[in-house]
């Protein structure tokens, strides 16, 4: 027995004779078809075989541009999502994505109003997201993690976590970076282009890079006596247009 038990995407069989356990790899046969024409997540119509359930691995390849909506009352679904065949807009809810994937001939992943992206793996788009206002995109990390996706449009990307993330993006979204937790380190020219609030506790490594239009910092302190932390540990020193 397992604990938690397996989905059943997973399979399982005990050799008797060899007294071994054998697991098998997930099913990847999980495909969004957008058959009921209703974009809905939870429609079974919608998918093949089924509904995926928190961890399946699934693939997201409309024929047609998708507005996937989630129940909006918090629900998540922990999933690897691959995007291919067309542009993809998600509505309402929460999607936490462990790792997303999306190959050159996906158009962006659009973000609507008041719905919310958890990213806390790879995240790979070559054609950008592009979040709606009010849109969040949370960036969870607690480990070592490199962002290198492009992010526009009029919502807001947080980074949460204790995690060092190095940001290429670039990110341009109106509603800013947020440094909330963790270490944020800049990989690129222009990796974050739009306005960057460091909370209290954060901090933020330029390491030599400019583009930095607007840098607000605020809070009581990261216990060291320091209400954030500000740092370029490149070789040139890094531009910031106007320091709040």
């Amino acid at each position: 027995r397992f604990t938690p038990p397996l989905s059943e995407d997973w399979t399982a069989a005990f050799d008797e004779d060899t007294k071994i356990l054998m697991i098998g790899l997930p099913n990847l046969d999980i495909t969004w078809t957008g058959n009921a024409g209703d974009f809905d997540w939870t429609n079974a119509e919608n998918w093949s075989p089924r509904v995926p359930d928190d961890g399946t691995y699934v693939t997201l390849a409309p024929a047609q541009t998708a507005e996937i909506s989630l129940p909006a009352d918090g629900t998540a679904f922990l999933a690897r999502l691959t995007l291919s065949g067309g542009p993809v807009a998600f509505a309402g809810g929460t999607l936490r994505v462990d790792e997303l994937i999306a190959d050159e001939l996906t158009s962006a992943l659009a973000v609507a109003e008041g719905s919310e992206v958890v990213v806390s793996s790879r995240l790979s788009a070559s054609a950008g997201l592009n979040l709606a206002e009010k849109a969040l995109l949370v960036i969870s990390n607690d480990l070592a993690m490199t962002f290198a996706t492009a992010v526009g449009g009029a919502g807001e990307v947080r980074k949460e976590g204790e995690g060092t993330l190095t940001l290429v993006g670039p990110v341009s979204c109106a509603g800013g970076l947020t440094l909330a937790e963790g270490l944020t380190r800049l990989g690129a020219e222009n990796a974050a282009g739009a306005k960057v609030s460091v909370a209290a506790g954060a901090s933020l490594d330029l390491a030599g890079f400019g583009g930095v239009k607007e840098l607000v910092v605020a809070g009581a302190g990261d216990g060291l006596g320091r209400p954030w932390a500000l740092t370029s540990s490149g070789a040139s020193s890094a531009g910031v247009t106007n320091v709040v």
